[in-house]
């Protein structure tokens, strides 16, 4: 599947949850226990983009942490005190890094 690319040093894409098939929104809906795709923030793709969900209604607050969290050191990442409205997605923007960093 083929997402918008929002910012492509930083390997973002975006799309919507209509763009997702229907086996997509089933496995991101029961990997966070939700009945619905509305409150999907971002997820990351098999070649390490990580896509965000353009229907949420904080699509734009989002983007700009995730454009900033992904510019940050390791060592300011780790000094971060991180909101537990966040802890899932800096969750997996850090393993979208572990990953990257092996790839």
């Amino acid at each position: 599947m083929t997402y918008e690319v929002i910012n492509e040093e930083l390997n973002i894409e975006a799309c919507r949850a209509a763009d997702l098939t229907p086996e997509q929104v089933e496995m991101f809906t029961h990997s966070v226990g939700r009945d619905s795709i509305d409150t999907l923030t971002l997820f990351v793709t098999e070649d390490n983009a990580i896509v965000l969900n353009k229907d949420h209604k904080q699509y734009e607050v989002i983007k700009e942490i995730v454009e900033g969290y992904l510019q940050l050191s390791k060592s300011d990442r780790e000094a971060m005190v991180i909101p537990d409205s966040c802890l899932w997605m800096i969750m997996v923007l850090e393993k979208a890094i572990e990953r990257r960093a092996r790839a």
